[in-house]
């Protein structure tokens, strides 16, 4: 076999399982995500309710969605702030 070809050959596999590895760690979060609304659900649910890690994750998980709802919330107002003075610019362009 040829360097070029030990080469290119090398670099496929190499991106293969780059790929694999990204479809197994979606395939984990997506399983993640199933448990996760299941223990939302049923947060009385003996299965979750004694393991303090779930519980924990779920507290976190909520955490950073409310951080996530929050920043959405101030980054839309940035940018209304910033529609708000442009159209004041464009109304005084007008007006002089």
């Amino acid at each position: 076999m040829e360097k070029t070809e030990e080469l290119s050959k090398i670099g496929k596999l190499k991106l293969d399982i780059a790929a694999i590895r990204r479809e197994l760690s979606s395939t984990f979060a997506q399983l993640g995500e199933t448990i996760y609304q299941k223990a939302a659900e049923k947060k009385d649910s003996q299965l979750w309710a004694d393991d303090e890690q779930v519980r924990a994750l779920i507290e976190k998980i909520d955490t950073l969605r409310l951080e996530i709802r929050r920043k959405e919330e101030e980054l839309e107002k940035i940018r209304e702030e910033k529609e708000r003075r442009k159209t004041e610019r464009e109304t005084e362009g007008i007006s002089t």
